[in-house]
């Protein structure tokens, strides 16, 4: 069951990876030259969004989802308590 997660995660880690990336380099270029950048303002926003976006479908739910079935039923109530 847990390996029905795993393409999910990774999915979900390439996005954040991307969107992260995205945003380095809009910052980085804006460093140098702002000049360069003021065709893409919506470039930080669109970066953003995505990381939102791949982090709740892969690695934000990813250990709700995972830990009744990692857990022996004995505690999985002590641990899944807030």
């Amino acid at each position: 069951m847990v390996a029905e997660y795993k393409w999910l995660f990774v999915a979900s880690e390439i996005g954040m990876t991307v969107a992260m990336l995205v945003l380095a380099v809009y910052f980085t270029v804006k460093s140098e030259d702002e000049s360069l950048v003021e065709s893409v303002l919506w470039l930080p926003t669109f970066g953003l969004v995505l990381l939102f976006v791949t982090f709740s479908f892969g690695a934000g739910p990813l250990p709700w989802l995972l830990l009744p079935q990692l857990l022996p039923n004995e505690v999985k109530g002590q641990f899944s308590r807030k």
